[in-house]
């Protein structure tokens, strides 16, 4: 899905900066240089930004090498 038509920029994309640490949407405007043109994307943005950082939440952390070695004992 294009989030923002004016400047071709993707679902996909937006997400990816979200997982690299661009959580705001003026950090998505740096980074994609968007938002100037007619302003509709603004609100997708932030509701991608916050879908985004909510799964990352609900991830559980990945299980470390101790963590490993206590379950096996």
């Amino acid at each position: 899905m294009y989030v923002c038509v004016c400047h071709a920029i993707n679902e996909t994309r937006v997400r990816e900066a979200v997982a690299q640490g661009r959580t705001s949407v003026r950090a998505l405007r740096e980074h994609f240089d968007f938002g100037e043109c007619c302003g509709k994307c603004n609100a997708c943005m932030r509701g991608l930004i916050d879908e985004e950082m909510s799964q990352q939440c609900i991830r559980p952390p990945p299980a470390s090498r101790a963590d490993n070695t206590k379950l096996a004992a």
